[in-house]
């Protein structure tokens, strides 16, 4: 916050039929080796919008701090994309803050493919009953790129609902990272949270660390929380190659299965096909 010179305010007051694109775009004009952005995202009641966020990347090194808070009111939804793609050399960390109110929605997902490397850290108040947020990570990082994701979710009323999914394709020395917390209150009654976290590492050169919790006080609670990181799966890749399919082919078939879990988890049919095209390019 102390350095934070640029940003933007975005007011959204009724249901909008079109995404609203950003594009957050980095090239050699920059001649700054820091660059240090705060964003506030507002959206009023009993209204609706996707917004899709891209980052556009050149080569040039800088380390880039975007900090953004998002008020989603009553009874509003919203959908954030975020596509994190070609960046070779920028250091970015991201912020976010959201703070969602009664019988509001709030559901990200972030595609990860050829990123140097990337924190972000989001933290998710829900504030009213009947809040939700639903959080999807898909992740492919190879040679020396790094991804970090720290994420809590406060659940600070009764009849609130959360769910976090990740899946991680880790290759060459890459060196992924999830830490997810849920934590709710002792007033938050009723309260039902879920987190599931997957990867598979492609290379012994490769890391993966994962960190799930979950701190309760309340009594009547559904909360749930799992982790797994294992190596391709032998026998899946013997049944592809057995019926006439070369190796390279079956691995490529087997990661694309792997992710596509977590894309078809999103509700927005446009972007659940976006992020699908992208997971096949990203394969060839």
């Amino acid at each position: 916050n102390a350095l934070a010179t640029s940003g933007f305010y975005l007011e959204i007051k009724d249901n909008l039929d079109l995404p609203i694109i950003i594009y957050h775009q980095f090239n050699s004009k920059i001649d700054q080796m820091q660059l240090h952005q705060k964003n506030y995202i507002y959206i009023n009641k009993n209204s609706k919008a996707v917004l899709f966020e891209k980052f556009i990347n050149e080569n040039i090194k800088t380390f880039i701090s975007i900090n953004t808070n998002i008020d989603v009111e009553n009874n509003s939804h919203i959908k954030n994309y975020i596509l994190n793609s070609h960046n070779t050399e920028n250091c970015i960390f991201r912020f976010k803050k959201v703070n969602i109110a009664a019988s509001a929605n709030y559901e990200s997902f972030i595609f990860s493919n050829i990123t140097k490397t990337i924190r972000d850290e989001v933290e998710i108040n829900l504030n009213e009953s009947l809040a939700e947020c639903y959080l999807y990570y898909t992740q492919f990082l190879k040679n020396d790129e790094d991804h970090e994701i720290k994420v809590k979710i406060n659940h600070l009323a009764e009849n609130t609902q959360s769910n976090q999914f990740s899946k991680s394709i880790i290759d060459g020395t890459a060196k992924g990272i999830y830490q997810g917390k849920i934590f709710v209150d002792q007033i938050a009654q009723k309260t039902n949270g879920y987190q599931l976290i997957k990867s598979v590492l492609l290379s012994d050169q490769c890391t993966f660390h994962s960190k799930p919790e979950l701190e309760i006080y309340a009594d009547d609670v559904k909360c749930s929380h799992g982790s797994s990181s294992t190596s391709l799966n032998k026998d899946e890749l013997f049944y592809l190659m057995a019926r006439g399919i070369p190796e390279k082919q079956a691995k490529r078939l087997i990661v694309q299965g792997f992710l596509s879990e977590v894309i078809e988890k999103i509700s927005d049919d446009v972007f659940k096909n976006y992020f699908i095209s992208k997971s096949e390019e990203m394969l060839k």
